[in-house]
């Protein structure tokens, strides 16, 4: 491990505020910014702002080399500490050791959290794709990001309404909920995100401030048709369904997004690519592929002393400021 990389400290806040507006690409992708430009992704001036908030979860990395900020890695917990995922990974040297280096630091602190499994989702033109499958990060499935330039008129959505019956999702919904992952999606995609309801609710990706979930009970009692998570943001909202495969209970679940996304700003739709009867309804409703994605996934050992280990690499003591 290099010393040049280390957490967070107060001495690196100047760096990473020097270079706040300078144009480096975040590599990460996050349900909640989607096919947002580069700019509204957590860079390093969104990210300087959010590390100074009270009661930020993300833990960060930072690589420079005097007043050259290298590299800047960020995590955060998903919906439990069971489950992390890399939210910005920045470069901005050539060389790849950084990157190795960086990554290597993300999984040891979620190692020593506890966490099981470290998400990162990368565009599939990333230059950091090759590296981050060498680093050990395994691809779960392709993603495609479906979205419409214009908001959608509600007459273009299969069903006038959404059902009466959906309502939000409450923690009495999750062994149905997770029955319906079980059934829906592939095992080898289970095998690799969530095992146990535990895992699952830990793996369900933060949704942002103005989140909600709902869901659409099933004829059979105790059971669920589907689970609709919306995220919306500043640039539009973004949906993604977890359904029973039946072109019905899609249409139901996207009117049902539509019917609370905010109005007058795009709607976009994050799809598994092994979700086909998704696909094919949002194409059949005018939006079209905007963006391809790969959620990756390295396991993690409980490996606790790992962390400690890298930071004893660091020459010399910084005082972390921001844990």
């Amino acid at each position: 491990m290099t010393d040049s990389i280390r957490t967070l400290g107060l001495i690196d806040l100047p760096v990473l505020a020097l270079h706040s507006r300078r144009v480096y690409p975040n590599q990460a992708v996050t349900f909640e910014h989607g096919q947002a430009s580069h700019g509204l992704r957590p860079g390093p001036l969104r990210l300087l702002r959010a590390c100074l908030l009270p009661g930020h979860q993300r833990q960060i990395w930072v690589a420079r080399d005097g007043a050259t900020l290298l590299g800047v890695a960020a995590l955060r917990r998903r919906g439990g500490r069971s489950a992390w995922e890399i939210d910005t990974l920045i470069t901005t040297a050539p060389n790849e050791a950084f990157l190795l280096d960086l990554l290597d630091r993300a999984v040891a602190t979620a190692g020593s959290d506890g966490a099981h499994r470290l998400f990162l989702r990368l565009s599939t033109a990333s230059p950091a794709l090759e590296q981050a499958r060498r680093h050990g990060f395994v691809v779960v499935t392709e993603e495609t990001l479906f979205g419409a330039s214009q908001p959608l008129p509600m007459d273009t959505l299969p069903m006038d309404t959404p059902p009466q019956r959906a309502r939000r999702r409450i923690r009495a919904d999750d062994d149905a909920l997770f029955r319906l992952y079980s059934q829906a999606v592939p095992q080898e995609v289970r095998w690799q995100t969530a095992l146990a309801p535990a895992e699952w609710r830990a793996a369900l990706e933060p949704l942002g401030r103005n989140g909600a979930e709902w869901v659409l009970p099933s004829d059979d009692a105790g059971a669920a048709a589907a689970l609709v998570r919306l995220g919306r943001a500043a640039d539009g909202s973004r949906v993604s369904v977890l359904t029973d495969g039946r072109p019905q209970t899609v249409n139901a679940a996207l009117a049902l997004a539509h019917a609370h996304a905010r109005k007058e700003r795009p709607l976009q739709i994050l799809v598994p690519n092994y979700a086909v009867s998704t696909m094919h309804t949002a194409a059949a409703i005018a939006m079209e592929p905007v963006a391809t994605y790969v959620l990756l996934v390295r396991p993690i050992a409980q490996r606790a002393r790992r962390l400690q280990l890298a930071e004893r690499a660091v020459k010399g003591s910084v005082r972390p400021a921001i844990q």
